[in-house]
């Protein structure tokens, strides 16, 4: 964050919360480059926690944590078997378009349906698999003519399907997430779908695929049986058009299903802090105090300060450092306090720290802002920061968390109680804001949560900073409330 460096921030932009963003369309189109690593024909297994640990680590994502919408991504055999005849004499692929365009007429409302397809292409080709459209990109009307339109022509590559489509799904983790492959022929590219269903349980998605056997014998069902077991999905088995279109009813109904709430985790508190007495606890060390600059009193720590510093500052007054060592586990630092953020100039921070050139913090700071459309439009905001400095190297990422076309009176009057947040989920930080009674339509309390930055290495000891980012007339006045601890793991 340009502010917090020291040098004026660049202005704020709302960013935009389109379902699936270009970016990860353009890394996605590297996958079909990912699978025709193709050794004799078969392919060669594809590593779904690679895949997933790519997509969470490289650019951020948008978070749709908050969309509870089920997405449902069906996988279509379009493989050379399909043109087979059944009894009626209409081919299996026939058999299967009208069942599967009588399923989507049905769809639950709120479905977000997706059209995955393999061998609809190209004949004797293990990497012809293609996300023809995402979920929620297209209605369930126009899904159901992308299958009409297809022809069986190729192979049945079922487990690079799998692990593909389930990449799709990693910026949807903790929703209703489901996979229905629906299928006439077991696994023929060299791949194990079983393995593959194994490693989407194994990387948390909330993935669960369920699997329609279309003349599927007793051998070839218990192939596949695996891939349901494993995810927690349904197998279902259909030997004609009537048993299709009654396991494709059946699927309606699981994918319709409200998944169980996810258990939560166990917090344990390590440290707390309400600043009770007449000065700080020995736990703490003021690095450059300043005895004008900060008081402890009344359950409180106040600070001040009409001087540019915080945590890129080499001399910078009150930095103010936790001597003790922070948990190995998962853990939540919070800080709770109260800003006075008048100057327009001002910040707050909490994060580990070794020095100026090596730290990671999450910050709330106020800022002003040109709009553009004239010279005197200035506007104010208040954002929310989380920023890694390694070896002097910044990455930044932010939002907005107050102030949307806001007056500069307006922001240098913000002063609400709020709850600053930093993260660590193995070597994924993240920052999250929450203003007291800053909430929602229905009641809910509203959080603003930074995307991820990954340190490989903790970057220091707990530090706290209250400063001023850029010099402004004026001063910056904190009360902080408490600061506390909390290791965090998976419920058992």
């Amino acid at each position: 964050m340009d502010g917090i460096s020291g040098r004026p921030p660049k202005p704020p932009r709302r960013r935009s919360q389109i379902f699936f963003p270009v970016d990860l369309f353009l890394r996605l189109s590297c996958l079909e480059g990912v699978v025709k690593q193709v050794n004799k024909g078969k392919i060669m297994k594809l590593s779904l926690a690679l895949l997933t640990g790519a997509l969470v680590l490289s650019a951020p994502l948008p978070s749709f944590s908050q969309d509870k919408a089920s997405n449902v991504i069906f996988i279509f055999d379009s493989s050379g078997s399909m043109k087979k005849p059944i009894e009626g004499g209409e081919t299996r692929s026939q058999a299967a378009k009208q069942a599967m365009e009588a399923a989507l007429a049905k769809m639950p409302a709120g479905a977000k349906p997706g059209l995955f397809m393999y061998g609809h292409r190209r004949a004797k080709d293990c990497t012809d698999i293609e996300m023809v459209s995402p979920p929620g990109a297209n209605d369930a009307k126009a899904v159901a003519r992308m299958i009409s339109k297809s022809q069986p022509k190729g192979e049945t590559p079922i487990a690079a399907a799998l692990e593909a489509v389930a990449f799709y799904f990693a910026p949807l983790a903790g929703q209703s997430n489901s996979v229905v492959l629906v299928t006439d022929g077991i696994e023929e590219c060299g791949g194990d779908p079983c393995a593959a269903a194994r490693a989407i349980r194994e990387a948390g998605t909330s993935l669960k695929a369920h699997v329609v056997g279309f003349t599927l014998n007793e051998k070839q069902r218990k192939t596949l049986q695996c891939i349901a077991d494993e995810t927690g999905g349904k197998y279902f088995d259909a030997q004609d058009a009537n048993g299709l279109s009654d396991a494709l009813a059946e699927v309606q109904k699981a994918v319709a299903e409200t998944p169980p709430a996810p258990p939560e985790p166990v917090r344990e508190r390590v440290f707390f802090d309400d600043f009770e007495g007449a000065d700080l606890s020995e736990h703490w060390v003021v690095n450059n105090p300043n005895p004008d600059g900060y008081i402890v009193e009344k359950g409180n720590l106040l600070m001040v300060s009409g001087e540019v510093g915080g945590f890129n500052t080499t001399n910078g007054a009150n930095i103010i450092q936790l001597e003790r060592d922070l948990p190995d586990e998962d853990w939540d630092i919070h800080m709770t306090f109260v800003g006075k953020f008048k100057t327009l100039r001002d910040v707050i921070q909490v994060g580990l720290r070794t020095d100026e050139k090596n730290y990671l913090v999450a910050s709330v700071y106020s800022t002003s802002y040109n709009t553009g459309s004239s010279a005197s439009d200035n506007r104010g905001a208040i954002m929310l920061s989380l920023l890694k400095v390694s070896n002097g190297t910044e990455t930044v990422t932010e939002k907005r968390v107050f102030g949307d076309n806001l007056s500069l009176e307006a922001a240098a009057a913000f002063d609400r109680k709020v709850r600053l947040t930093l993260t660590k989920r193995g070597r994924s930080y993240t920052a999250l804001y929450r203003a007291e009674g800053e909430v929602d339509a229905d009641g809910n309390q509203i959080t603003y949560e930074t995307d991820a930055l990954t340190s490989l290495r903790s970057p220091g000891k707990l530090t706290l900073s209250a400063s001023k980012w850029g010099k402004a007339t004026g001063e910056f006045l904190v009360n902080i409330e408490s600061v506390e601890i909390e290791t965090v793991k998976a419920a058992p």
